[in-house]
């Protein structure tokens, strides 16, 4: 069953509620997030009209008790696993248990479903109050966050060719996120695309110099001279770490071999032949 609160009041008195699942909502702060800092006098009454108003609503699935009241403000309570944002951040904590024991392909598969619970924007477009607005925009950057967690998981799983158009995407939406930006040029760089990694690195510097005159970070500076160099520890997946916490170092792959064999001693044969009754175990240097 859907429902729709046309109300601006009570739609936002609502999404204060849900984004602070089962804590309380003092009434200072619905009174801020409906009017900002010129509530009328009446507000506290106005208030009260709209917690009826969604009781009555959300009768409607045969509780009577999801908006709690108490002196200071109001509560709700809804089943487990019914709110998206609940399931997204249980989710994230899920995905980065496993990553941390090095089960980096569930991990990634489970930071993947997390994502794919959004559907869109967190807040519909005409919820005008500042305050959740403010809610949504630290939601959204745990999505970005969780993305970029995501897609070094799976670079680490050699799926650069999959992520390159992810992330091309990304890196248009959010222009000044230098994290995403590093992990688009690495995914180029695996997919044979040098050129293309090296014009994503000039892309941004551009974009900073422009909008903020700032040079790029000294990390991803550094890439962008790995790439340049063509240094062959960028194609190899780090196999440990999860985002920040990541040391930033790439295994290098080191052989381990037999020394090679001994050539044969070609035009020293005289030579040869006269020191070896003096070898004991028929063993000899030639110079």
């Amino acid at each position: 069953m859907a429902l729709r609160f046309p109300s601006g009041r009570q739609r936002t008195i609502l999404a204060m509620l849900l984004m602070q699942e089962g804590n309380l909502v003092s009434l200072d702060r619905i009174t801020e997030g409906i009017w900002g800092g010129d509530p009328p006098v009446t507000a506290k009454g106005q208030i009260q009209t709209c917690i009826s108003a969604l009781r009555r609503q959300l009768r409607k699935f045969g509780d009577d008790h999801v908006i709690v009241t108490s002196l200071v403000g109001y509560t709700i309570h809804i089943p487990t696993g019914s709110l998206d944002s609940a399931v997204f951040r249980r989710m994230i904590n899920s995905g980065r248990e496993l990553a941390a024991a090095r089960k980096i392909r569930d991990a990634a598969a489970e930071l993947r479903a997390a994502l794919a619970l959004w559907r869109g924007p967190a807040v519909a477009s005409d919820v005008e109050s500042g305050v959740v607005r403010t809610m949504a925009i630290r939601l959204e950057e745990e999505r970005i966050r969780t993305t970029e967690e995501c897609i070094e998981l799976e670079l680490k799983l050699d799926r650069h060719h999959d992520l390159v158009a992810e992330l091309s995407e990304l890196v248009k939406a959010y222009p000044l996120r230098e994290s995403l930006r590093a992990l688009h040029m690495l995914a180029l760089y695996r997919s044979a695309r040098q050129a293309d990694a090296l014009e994503s690195f000039q892309e941004v510097r551009a974009i900073l110099r422009e909008e903020l005159g700032l040079e790029p970070s000294d990390q991803l500076d550094r890439l962008h001279k790995s790439i340049l160099k063509r240094e062959n520890s960028l194609t190899i997946a780090p196999r440990t770490g999860l985002g920040s916490e990541s040391t930033g170092k790439v295994d290098t792959i080191i052989p381990r071999r037999l020394p090679p064999t001994i050539a044969e001693f070609t035009g020293r044969e005289e030579m040869a032949d006269t020191i070896a009754p003096f070898s004991p175990c028929g063993c000899y240097v030639v110079l």
